[in-house]
């Protein structure tokens, strides 16, 4: 299972996006958006940039890394 894995396996861009859950579960920012996520990685807030985000977190959830709610939502997984 993906999760026991260390992030080291992932490429940058997704290793960001799981430092950035881990420290927003942290702050208890449960559920944050794609567009949270994209300002919390220092990105501008366009769709451009916000989709990119988006599109790598789904990955991650499809993979078992993080987890998706409501289609927009994404949390670490709790083992």
């Amino acid at each position: 299972m993906p999760p026991i894995l260390r992030t080291a396996v992932l490429a940058p861009g997704y290793q960001r996006i799981i430092s950035v859950r881990e420290t927003a579960a942290a702050a208890c920012r449960d559920k944050p958006r794609a567009k949270d996520l994209a300002m919390a990685l220092g990105l501008d807030a366009v769709p451009a940039k916000i989709e990119r985000v988006r599109s790598r977190a789904k990955r991650l959830a499809e993979r078992g890394w993080i987890t998706r709610h409501q289609s927009v939502e994404f949390s670490i997984l709790t083992a």
